[in-house]
């Protein structure tokens, strides 16, 4: 099977590139940089002028889309940013897999887009270009017959993730026997381990390969009943590792439009669940310098 990824150097795209080369498919990446890979790379002009020229190279069966742009700042060049490469860009790979022929395609989304409500309020300007992007796929399910599914993702980490994200600033700490300021820590979250976010990517292959035209359904990559409070999280930390002492809970202030409750409905993928446990996953992130 010839597959294509958005994002396939980044953490969770070269893991899911790796797991489908090693069953002898044949993997083409997609960057906006010049960052090599193990496969078949190809770069994306400034403007995405030769999106097309990659799609008729490549001609590919099925595109999992994981690239995307987050900035926390909301200043012009952020917002043209954030415009491009993830309403623009994406459109614009639909556009010119519907001129290969090519109809599979895999979305990765945020659940930013439920800010204090069950309701649409997305939290940042980030969460409503996923959103705007999600109303595009479906304008392509219904008018070209396209088969999609759009994954709601949530915190996903992995062994050797080198990400500057929460995990990795404890991680950090730990290391270094130093003490990270926090908030006080009851904001929920949802931890995915990436091989289970993995196993899933490869499930929705085959349910598009199997469904009919016109097929646009949203999934939850994640389960409602490993919600769980970051002071609770940091508690399972303390527990698995047996220390303690390497977060100040309560010096930092929450953020604006800060993720109290998440809140998502949950629809699974047929067979799909989170197989790797809080603790199980955590001992691995973490064992690096924790396995004596």
């Amino acid at each position: 099977m010839k597959i294509l990824i958005t994002g396939g150097t980044g953490f969770l795209g070269s893991k899911l590139a790796e797991n489908f080369s090693r069953e002898k498919h044949e993997i083409g990446v997609i960057t906006r940089t010049n960052q090599k890979s193990n496969y078949k790379t190809f770069t994306l002009k400034e403007n995405f002028e030769n999106i097309s020229e990659i799609l008729k190279e490549f001609r590919p069966e099925i595109v999992y889309h994981l690239a995307t742009k987050y900035n926390n700042d909301e200043k012009s060049e952020d917002i043209k940013d954030m415009v491009r490469v993830n309403i623009e860009y994406p459109s614009l790979l639909l556009n010119a897999m519907d001129e290969v022929g090519c109809k599979l395609f895999i979305n990765s989304s945020t659940f930013w887009k439920n800010y204090d409500s069950p309701l649409y309020n997305p939290v940042n300007f980030y969460a409503a270009t996923k959103q705007a992007f999600e109303d595009i796929c479906q304008y392509y399910s219904k008018a070209k017959g396209f088969r999609i599914l759009n994954y709601i993702m949530f915190d996903n980490y992995g062994d050797d993730d080198k990400r500057l994200k929460f995990l990795n600033q404890l991680k950090h700490n730990i290391e270094k026997k130093t003490v990270l300021d926090i908030t006080a820590g009851n904001q929920e979250i949802l931890l995915v381990h990436t091989d289970d976010v993995i196993s899933a990517y490869k499930i929705g292959s085959n349910i598009l390969f199997n469904s009919d035209e016109g097929l646009f359904q949203t999934y939850t990559i994640g389960e409602k009943k490993n919600i769980l409070k970051v002071k609770d999280l940091i508690y399972i930390i303390e527990k698995i590792l047996g220390i303690s002492g390497f977060v100040n809970l309560g010096k930092k202030e929450y953020r604006k439009r800060e993720v109290f409750k998440i809140y998502i409905e949950e629809k699974l993928l047929k067979g799909w669940k989170q197989s790797i446990s809080i603790e199980e996953g955590l001992l691995r992130f973490f064992r690096g310098n924790h396995d004596n």
